[in-house]
């Protein structure tokens, strides 16, 4: 079973990235990091993990998997869509769990396009 990958690159007018500001983020909506900061995302009283965040502050870049084949929560998605800097870099791609270092790209897009794809603004062909 492949794992989706949601991998973003802060562009330079984004806030600069700071992990307690993504954690924070997302347990407006529920979501707990796990204690032993693997960036493993859990949701409620029985703290079911149900995707992977992990967040390289230095870098600007922020990525999100599947855990286990588990659909990203639409907060991902509105999580991206907060951001502003036009220049950011969203890059989808697929995991092997049978290979951990066998990553796929599938599609990279600026912040604007992919906001605009996701938005149904413009037809494909013009992206």
């Amino acid at each position: 079973m492949e794992n989706q990958i949601i991998a973003l690159s802060y562009g330079p007018d984004e806030k600069p990235l700071a992990r307690t500001d993504v954690m924070n983020y997302f347990a407006e909506y529920g979501f707990q990091p796990s204690e032993d900061d693997t960036g493993f995302m859990n949701y409620g009283p029985n703290k079911e993990t149900v995707f992977i965040c992990s967040v390289f502050e230095k870098t600007g870049y922020v990525l999100f998997k599947e855990f286990h084949g588990r659909e990203l929560p639409e907060p991902v998605f509105a999580f991206i869509n907060q951001l502003h800097d036009p220049t950011t870099i969203v890059s989808l791609g697929v995991e092997n769990p049978d290979s951990w270092d066998a990553i796929t790209t599938d599609s990279e897009y600026t912040l604007k396009r992919f906001k605009a794809l996701w938005s149904e603004d413009i037809p494909d062909e013009e992206v």
